[in-house]
């Protein structure tokens, strides 16, 4: 069994098959981090409970019974038993240097819990279920959002409806800078509200911006979009100083840029094959590998370097 396995095994606190679990892992990262996938490349091996904000979908299950469910505004009390986590999802967040985890149970609720001297730790349990988490580099900020959304600001103990921001079946993205959180929601007709705040504050402001899906890497914010059919990806990079939007020099390609840690990645078609494109920075890319790994449209990249 290689390391990484290992604390898979651990953080999961459950009897898997540890080599069919990180074949999902890797099938749920191609299916939401790719728009169009014909084709897959691995550029690096990937990183599942190490490093800042890294996320990954998880199978397992334990024999314990629920805890019943309390106010989703309060702390909840610990008494020591971890929840029963109901087969098919548990999501793990690494932020300064904790580790965080987040459990369905049986028609029931959520659990988030913090691993804490090798033991996890139960923080807060919410009366609904919720299929996405985020953390932020803090460890204290983080959002727990399905047909509603919640913010923590202490680390997961307690959790309240962001004044501004709202989820939306129609598309909600949130990201971190090292200061900031960003969350973006689109409405029916496709047009994106970006909302801003500083980190463990729940005060959010409207951030005027072009249209397009969020993209948050390293402290640069930039927003992607595209022409009719998927056609055309443009991605427009956010200021730090100025607040300014200005594009940045993108290939025409169809592909869609894909921020992975501290790098983001981008398919270039030419006439001598396809060009994967790297960059940390969002405006300066370089040529990354050889010209003819990805014979198809798609890839997904599972690590920076």
């Amino acid at each position: 069994m290689t390391t990484i396995e290992d604390r898979l095994r651990d953080a999961l606190g459950a009897d898997i098959d540890v080599p069919d679990l990180l074949s999902d892992v890797r099938r749920g990262a191609r299916r939401r981090r790719a728009r169009r996938t014909t084709g897959v490349v691995a550029v690096a091996a990937i990183a599942v409970v190490t490093g800042i904000g890294v996320t990954a979908t998880l199978t397992g299950s334990d024999g314990s019974s629920p805890h019943p469910a309390p106010s989703p505004t309060a702390p909840t009390p610990t008494d020591g038993a971890i929840p029963a986590a109901r087969p098919g999802a548990v999501a793990l967040e690494a932020a300064n240097g904790k580790l965080f985890r987040l459990a369905w149970h049986e028609a029931c609720c959520t659990n988030v819990q913090v691993r804490e001297d090798d033991a996890w730790t139960q923080l807060h349990l919410f009366d609904e279920q919720f299929d996405k988490f985020e953390m932020g580099p803090d460890g204290l900020t983080g959002f727990v959002w399905g047909q509603e959304l919640w913010a923590t600001y202490d680390g997961g103990v307690t959790w309240q409806r962001p004044k501004g921001p709202r989820p939306s079946m129609y598309g909600f993205r949130a990201g971190f800078t090292a200061d900031a959180a960003w969350v973006q929601s689109h409405d029916r007709d496709g047009l994106g509200q970006l909302w801003r705040s500083p980190l463990a504050t729940d005060d959010w402001a409207r951030v005027e911006a072009p249209d397009g899906d969020l993209v948050v890497l390293g402290n640069t914010v930039a927003l992607q979009t595209s022409g009719e059919g998927l056609s055309d990806a443009r991605l427009e990079v956010r200021d730090v100083a100025t607040g300014d939007w200005s594009p940045s020099p993108l290939c025409a390609s169809d592909a869609w840029v894909i921020a992975v840690e501290r790098a983001a990645f981008h398919l270039c078609y030419t006439q001598f094959g396809n060009q994967l494109y790297r960059s940390t920075d969002l405006l300066t890319w370089e040529p990354f590998g050889p010209s003819d790994v990805i014979t198809g449209h798609g890839y997904q990249p599972l690590g920076p370097d």
